[in-house]
């Protein structure tokens, strides 16, 4: 059984998204798809199955390219906060969310190894064999280099269903 949780927070990101991008009929039927009656509260745990449900919808309905972003999407959905980590910068902003990533899931991790001025290689440990995972992965880190206006490069290494997500990040 899989016991992988996320964060309420996590999905509405992706909801808003939908929402924003299709509107409510969207909305609805990624919901009912995903077998959600209503939105998650932003602090409850739910299994990441039915999150990747919502991934499954994009892709069926709108395109394997509308997981990266979404994710996108949810990673700049930080409100108030976008304004002031558009001053911290890239690095800064990727050891903040390290070091939070196990406030929003119950699996995995995030290891950031740096590799220069303004490169990394950041490794997405465990995450899962999902087919476009990596795919949601690199679409949040480049909604953090958006957030933070750091322009550049995202190259991934790992193949598709592997349960690790590896990427040389460049940024200007």
């Amino acid at each position: 059984m899989d016991n992988r949780k996320c964060k309420g927070a996590v999905i509405n990101g992706q909801l808003k998204y939908i929402k924003k991008k299709w509107g409510q009929q969207g909305l609805k039927e990624a919901m009912s798809f995903a077998g959600f009656s209503r939105a998650p509260r932003d602090g409850e745990w739910i299994p990441i199955s039915k999150n990747h449900l919502l991934y499954e919808w994009l892709i069926k309905n709108k395109g394997r390219k509308q997981v990266y972003e979404a994710a996108r999407y949810t990673a700049m959905d930080l409100g108030i906060f976008s304004f002031i980590f558009s001053f911290v910068g890239m690095e800064k902003l990727l050891e903040k969310a390290r070091l939070n990533y196990k406030t929003l899931f119950n699996y995995g991790d995030i290891v950031i190894e740096k590799l220069g001025e303004r490169k990394v290689k950041i490794t997405m440990k465990e995450v899962g064999t999902e087919k476009f995972i990596c795919d949601i992965w690199e679409g949040a880190i480049r909604g953090l280099m958006d957030v933070t206006k750091s322009g550049g490069t995202i190259n991934r290494t790992t193949p598709d269903e592997s349960i690790d997500c590896v990427y040389i990040v460049r940024w200007e």
